[in-house]
């Protein structure tokens, strides 16, 4: 929400630049291309964040000021909000229904159907009073429902508002033991993932792709560790991880793929919990070895299977 807060003040400031006489905005800035977006940008409170958002939207390279003014609030802010809005009527779903919640669903409903559109009305008509007062409004019931969040979800409240804050992978992961670990091991395969619409894709390919190939590196190593110190206790592992392979992993892509395109997310989230589970005994099991490259490998696995279980679990919770 933070994030929606300072876009919204970036907005603001548009505001009084878009709407200068446009002879003014055509000698301040003569190339309508990204060195617009830079020079307008750095008239706002948060240029590096204004320069992020309208880089990623690509009608902005051909936009004049009044232009970019529309695309910040049309294409960036209504989307943030809108997966906000998303995020709170899951936890709703789910069961959390403090009253600041319920009041956030409403707020944001506001934000949507009436702030935002105010602000596009304002736009179209060069009424910057229009146009800034909606935006006042947005801040305002924004920072409202943070506040509230905080004070009836002490500790959950990050949880809460990371939509706004973080893309889809840090939100996931912010729900594994080991947030690092977890971006660590999807970032560089998954980065640019943002939006829910990418949840289930990337599901499928951490189930059939990510955590078949980090199994079988460490089987690998387990058969490499074995070889040197012979621990009866690598065997135990190296079976823990055939079965992940073989049966925990393949069970589960199957039931995410689903007979006529009808998933069975009951029967991959089992077989997930079985992933994570057998990765942790095979942990126990080798715990004296605290030298040997097979503990934290493990322990990756374990976190890979739990972020994996969260995005089907918020995908069951949606459809």
């Amino acid at each position: 929400m933070k994030r929606l807060t300072s876009l919204a003040a970036v907005l603001i400031c548009f505001f009084q630049i878009s709407l200068l006489p446009i002879c003014h905005c055509r000698s301040a800035f003569p190339s309508m291309d990204v060195n617009l977006i830079k020079e307008t940008c750095s008239k706002t409170p948060k240029p590096a964040l204004c320069v992020e958002s309208l880089t990623k939207v690509p009608q902005s390279a051909r936009a004049d000021v009044k232009g970019l003014a529309q695309i910040m609030n049309d294409d960036v802010l209504r989307a943030k909000a809108q997966e906000v809005h998303t995020q709170i009527d899951l936890l709703i779903k789910q069961g959390t229904r403090p009253q600041s919640l319920l009041k956030c669903a409403q707020d944001y409903s506001v934000v949507i159907n009436d702030k935002i559109e105010g602000v596009d009305e304002g736009l179209k008509v060069n009424q910057t009073s229009k146009a800034v007062q909606a935006m006042d409004d947005t801040v305002s019931l924004v920072s409202g429902c943070n506040s509230g969040l905080k004070q009836s979800l002490p500790g959950h409240s990050s949880r809460v508002v990371s939509p706004m804050d973080v893309d889809l992978i840090s939100q996931v992961c912010l729900n594994t033991e080991s947030p690092t670990v977890c971006e660590d091991s999807l970032r560089q395969r998954f980065n640019g993932f943002q939006k829910l619409q990418d949840a289930e894709f990337m599901a499928k390919i951490i189930t059939e792709q990510v955590l078949p190939n980090k199994v079988a590196i460490v089987l690998d190593i387990i058969n490499k560790e074995y070889n040197r110190t012979r621990s009866s206790n690598l065997l135990t592992c190296a079976e823990n991880f055939r079965n992940i392979l073989q049966l925990h992993l393949k069970s589960a892509g199957g039931a995410l793929r689903g007979a006529r395109g009808t998933s069975d997310t009951k029967t991959a989230l089992e077989n997930l919990s079985s992933v994570s589970n057998l990765a942790n005994q095979c942990q126990a099991a080798i715990g004296g070895l605290r030298d040997s490259p097979v503990l934290p490998k493990c322990y990756e696995v374990s976190i890979v299977a739990t972020a994996d279980a969260y995005i089907i679990k918020t995908l069951a919770v949606l459809q």
